[in-house]
């Protein structure tokens, strides 16, 4: 048998494969069928296959795997980390700069056999500038929404995230809640007379006051409402 290989791109490869929990048993996503594409394709490219890394069980939702963090570990200049899909590395389009960072720091490129990317070339190149403007497009449109809908809620006097002692919140509207705001006044008026925490939670609870979910007074509780609270900011006494 003749071993001679074609000289068109002697570079090493470095073959990376994931599947999560459920694609475990999922034969078009097994780690076998992954494997023997992604050779494939590196033999059709001429690539040396220096290594395979494989994640099972874990999921795509972070970059924190262990053979992914090895995979990349080992690349070496020139080199090439070649998955079977792009999801096999990364679901979140936000994950695609850090990524991208990492192997370019290793000097290596990457591939993946489904999609026909490969960012050895002009055309994979191009393709990754365009996932990473959208990705930057994506988390600031989030954010903008994120803060218009933060102002929204400041202007109509809404709720965000639970409503602390001292107010409480119907249809969506926060009012002022004259028990809660006892409960608050009391805490304050005690705390300047150099009572301890703990001290405070005790008389609060001799007294009858109630948490804002109707449990018991500690230090920690007490110590919440002894700070002045984003609602006490925007909502006019």
């Amino acid at each position: 048998m003749n071993h001679k290989h074609h000289e068109i791109d002697n570079r090493n490869a470095i073959i990376y494969c994931r599947v999560s929990t459920n694609e475990q048993a999922s034969s078009g996503l097994g780690l076998e069928d992954q494997q023997r594409r992604c050779i494939g394709y590196c033999q059709a490219q001429g690539w040396r296959v220096a290594g395979i890394f494989v994640d099972a069980g874990i999921s795509a939702s972070t970059l924190t795997r262990p053979e992914l963090d090895k995979a990349i570990a080992s690349l070496s200049p020139g080199s090439v980390l070649v998955v079977l899909k792009l999801d096999r590395l990364t679901r979140t389009v936000a994950d695609l700069a850090p990524l991208s960072e990492r192997i370019e720091a290793a000097q290596a490129e990457w591939a993946s056999v489904q999609e026909k990317f490969d960012t050895s070339t002009a055309t994979g190149r191009l393709m990754l500038r365009m996932m990473l403007e959208l990705s930057q497009w994506e988390r600031e449109v989030i954010g903008e929404r994120t803060s218009s809908a933060l102002q929204q809620k400041k202007f109509r006097r809404e709720r965000l995230g639970t409503t602390p002692l001292g107010y409480t919140t119907i249809n969506g509207q926060v009012t002022s809640d004259p028990i809660g705001q006892a409960a608050v006044n009391r805490a304050r008026e005690l705390h300047h007379q150099g009572l301890t925490l703990r001290a405070i939670a005790k008389v609060l609870t001799n007294e009858g006051h109630k948490t804002a979910r109707g449990g018991k007074w500690a230090a920690e509780t007490v110590s919440l409402i002894l700070k002045t609270r984003y609602l006490e900011q925007i909502t006019p006494a």
